[in-house]
C-alpha cells in the first residue's frame, strides 16, 4: 500500500488501515500508539507529526470522510451540497449569543443578589441548552448510521455520497461544540 497516492498522503497507510468509511475509534488510537512508540525507539519509522496528522484525520468521520473520497476519487466533484438544518443552526446560534449576553452581565454582576437574580436565567438558559441537545444528539446517532452503512456498502458507494455525509458531520461537529462552550459558560457561574 503506497503512502502517497496522487500527491495526497495516505493516512490511512500512515496508520496501516484498510480504507473504509467506519474505522473503529480505538484502533486509530492503538495504531498511532504503537507506530509513535516504534518511531521513538528506533527512529526509522513514520515521523511522529505525519502519525499525528494521520491520526486527526482518521478521528473524526467527516475528514476520514472526505479523504477517503479524495483517495479513491480523486477526479470527482463534490457533487451536491448537504442541506442543513436550518432551524437548527438558528437555535444554536440563538442559545449561544444568549448564553454569551448573560455571561457578560454576570461577570459585570457587581453584587451577590444581582447575581443571584441571574441564574433564573441560566435555569432557562440550560432548559433550551436540554432542548437543543436532543435533536443534535439524535444526528449524532443518524450518522454514526450512516457511515456504518456507508462500510457495509463499500466499495459501492459514490463520491456524492461520501461527501453528503461527510458534510453533514462537519454541521454536526460545529453544533456540538456551540452546545459545549454554552455548556461551559453556564457551569462556569
Amino acid at each position: 500500500m503506497r503512502r502517497e497516492f496522487f500527491g495526497v498522503t495516505d493516512a490511512f497507510a500512515v496508520l496501516g488501515l484498510s480504507r473504509r468509511p467506519w474505522v473503529d475509534a480505538e484502533e486509530i488510537q492503538s495504531r498511532h500508539r504503537e507506530l509513535a512508540v516504534q518511531s521513538g525507539r528506533d527512529g526509522a519509522g513514520m515521523p511522529l507529526s505525519h502519525l499525528n496528522e494521520a491520526r486527526r484525520i482518521m478521528e473524526g468521520h467527516g475528514s476520514r470522510l472526505r479523504h477517503l473520497a479524495a483517495l479513491e476519487f480523486p477526479d470527482a466533484d463534490a457533487g451536491g451540497k448537504y442541506e442543513p438544518d436550518w432551524k437548527l443552526f438558528e437555535s444554536v446560534g440563538t442559545l449561544s449569543r444568549l448564553a454569551g449576553l448573560w455571561a457578560g452581565r454576570l461577570g459585570g454582576a457587581g453584587s451577590a443578589i444581582a447575581r443571584a437574580a441571574l441564574m433564573s436565567e441560566a435555569c432557562q438558559l440550560r432548559e433550551r441548552l436540554r432542548e437543543v441537545r436532543v435533536p443534535i444528539e439524535e444526528m449524532s446517532s443518524r450518522l454514526d448510521e450512516s457511515v456504518r452503512s456507508l462500510d457495509r456498502r463499500w466499495p459501492d458507494v459514490t463520491p456524492a455520497e461520501l461527501f453528503s455525509v461527510a458534510e453533514e458531520w462537519t454541521y454536526w461537529q460545529r453544533w456540538e461544540a456551540r452546545t459545549r462552550e454554552v455548556a461551559a459558560l453556564l457551569d462556569g457561574a
